[in-house]
């Protein structure tokens, strides 16, 4: 039986996390990978936009090898 999630996604400074739920908001998979920024100067933080997309991607992968039979309903993103 497929399980739909709806799956969160924290661009971190540190770590990029996501988590998917069910939709009785049971944590059904969560993954996480290091995020890359560069700090050209003191006080700035930068990313590029394709490691950032890349990195979702590679965690989406993740959560349904991890959840199994999931259909992803949506996607929420938070950022810094």
């Amino acid at each position: 039986m497929t399980t739909t999630v709806d799956v969160g996604v924290d661009l971190g400074t540190t770590v990029t996390k996501a988590v998917a739920l069910d939709g009785a908001g049971r944590v059904v998979a969560r993954a996480s990978l290091p995020t890359a920024w560069e700090r050209p100067r003191p006080e700035w933080c930068e990313r590029d936009p394709a490691d950032a997309v890349s990195t979702v991607d590679r965690l989406l992968a993740d959560l349904v090898a991890a959840g199994g039979d999931v259909e992803v309903r949506s996607v929420g993103f938070c950022a810094i």
